[in-house]
């Protein structure tokens, strides 16, 4: 479930699923990522498949960028996603 999870947030045909509209997604450390048109926007800073997403982003009338670690916690009852 974790790589499910990882891969709607970073593979880019499954963000577009996901998000239902055009996506930019490139899953590399320090490449970017565009959502909705540009309204969504930032870059990943670290990456672990399956394990952790670590990005900036922003809205696009925002000034500044917000950091956000994503985590996925696989155990024999699912995964757990922390958002911080």
């Amino acid at each position: 479930p974790g790589k499910a999870i990882y891969d709607a947030l970073t593979d880019p045909m499954q963000v577009m699923k996901f998000t239902r509209g055009p996506a930019k997604v490139e899953a590399k450390v320090n490449g970017a990522f565009e959502l909705y048109g540009g309204k969504i926007q930032g870059t990943f800073l670290e990456l672990e498949s399956g394990k952790l997403i670590k990005q900036n982003w922003k809205f696009d009338n925002w000034k500044d960028y917000s950091e956000v670690t994503i985590t996925f916690d696989e155990d024999e009852d699912g995964c757990t996603v922390k958002v911080k």
